[in-house]
């Protein structure tokens, strides 16, 4: 059996999803062994992992430990600031070499993904002289660079230490207000390492995506979530979405199953057709205005998975 390291960065808004992407690797990866470290800041704690292991779905399987990392108790966050939708939450990563000191290699998985298959062959990329090999969701933009992105990606930790990766990553961010993703793309575009095209779809590029679907390993979410009810009648008819529900499905409560379904049935075809009418409204109002009104997203699916789930929100 194989031994591999992964990592989540999550707050309690994203747990539930974070163990829908772990069911899924777990399930489509039987012959490895994971050590799962879930990076936190101050919002989890091991009594409720431990539980939350011991129930249906997780519990099927035992090739993998869970490793709670407050994240807090050695950085402080406050010198960050959230952008747009992203909360401080996604700077955790960045600490990782300091962190896990005894861990050369990992791979990080964002909590809007779906592991498809085995994935060893990623898992065993030789990062020889890399710091950071993943996705290149974007191909190449305007000014002919591709672009790393960090939501499915191997970490070289050992490498990253002898660099001091984790002191230049930090002055950097906090002096200029980036991203981490935006902060690795400038600084280490040099050592960055991308898998191969076919290994991984990202939602929004779906349309762009010219590879056998069969050959998918790992579908990344960027846009749309699955879970957020964003009111497109083109983002939730697109099909990759639709794999996530069956896994999602899982984690209901048994007595909650039907309830699920029909929520399903809504998301996917009665929202679509009640967003044609809002974005109607919305451009008439724009008409008579004489001014843009933003379609404000809905949580409801959100709040009513999670209501449904065997995880509290």
């Amino acid at each position: 059996m194989n031994f591999y390291n992964i990592t989540f960065s999550v707050n309690r808004s994203y747990l539930l999803f974070a163990c829908v992407t772990l069911y899924s690797l777990l399930e489509n990866n039987k012959h490895s062994f994971f050590n799962v470290y879930i990076l936190h800041n101050n919002c989890l704690d091991n009594n409720e992992i431990s539980s939350l292991c011991k129930k249906h779905p997780l519990n099927n399987f035992t090739n993998f430990k869970i490793h709670l990392v407050d994240v807090s108790k050695s950085f402080d966050f406050s010198q960050f600031q959230e952008l747009k939708h992203w909360s401080v939450d996604i700077y955790s990563k960045i600490f990782l070499p300091n962190l896990l000191p005894q861990v050369d290699k990992i791979l990080h998985l964002d909590a809007d993904v779906l592991v498809l298959k085995d994935i060893s062959e990623l898992l065993n990329t030789n990062m020889h002289n890399v710091l950071y090999c993943g996705d290149n969701a974007v191909g190449i933009n305007s000014n002919g660079n591709t672009w790393f992105n960090a939501g499915v990606s191997l970490h070289n930790l050992k490498l990253a230490r002898e660099l001091r990766v984790v002191d230049n990553l930090l002055e950097y961010i906090v002096k200029n207000n980036h991203t981490e993703e935006l902060a690795i793309n400038l600084l280490y575009k040099e050592r960055i390492k991308f898998f191969p095209k076919s290994y991984i779809l990202t939602t929004h590029v779906v349309d762009n995506f010219k590879e056998d679907f069969n050959l998918i390993k790992i579908i990344h979410f960027v846009n749309p979530k699955p879970w957020l009810l964003d009111r497109s009648k083109t983002n939730l008819k697109i099909k990759s979405i639709k794999p996530y529900y069956p896994y999602l499905e899982k984690f209901m409560q048994s007595k909650y199953k039907l309830h699920f379904k029909i929520l399903t049935l809504y998301a996917f075809t009665l929202a679509p057709i009640i967003s044609s009418y809002e974005r109607r409204i919305i451009h008439l109002i724009e008409k008579v205005l004489k001014r843009k009104k933003s379609v404000v997203k809905s949580t409801l699916l959100t709040k009513m998975i999670y209501k449904y789930s065997i995880i509290g929100k």
